[in-house]
């Protein structure tokens, strides 16, 4: 598996580096770069496996209140 997470937030979208690994862990720091106040309700992460061929596939995705965070 070559997975990687790909953050996005008011506008801004970030990736981490792909892991290969069947049971991946990342340990980064993403700055997204907003300003606060924001419109946007959620950081969404999304989980997904790098697939040459055909297109990456999404293995999962969660959207964090970004209250939660402040």
């Amino acid at each position: 598996m070559d997975a990687y997470v790909i953050a996005k937030f008011s506008g801004n979208k970030m990736d981490t580096s792909v892991k290969t690994s069947c049971n991946p862990q990342w340990d980064e720091l993403i700055r997204l770069g907003t300003a606060v106040p924001t419109k946007s309700k959620y950081i969404t992460l999304e989980v997904r496996n790098r697939n040459y061929m055909f297109g990456d596939d999404i293995i999962g995705v969660i959207k964090i209140p970004f209250i939660d965070l402040q």
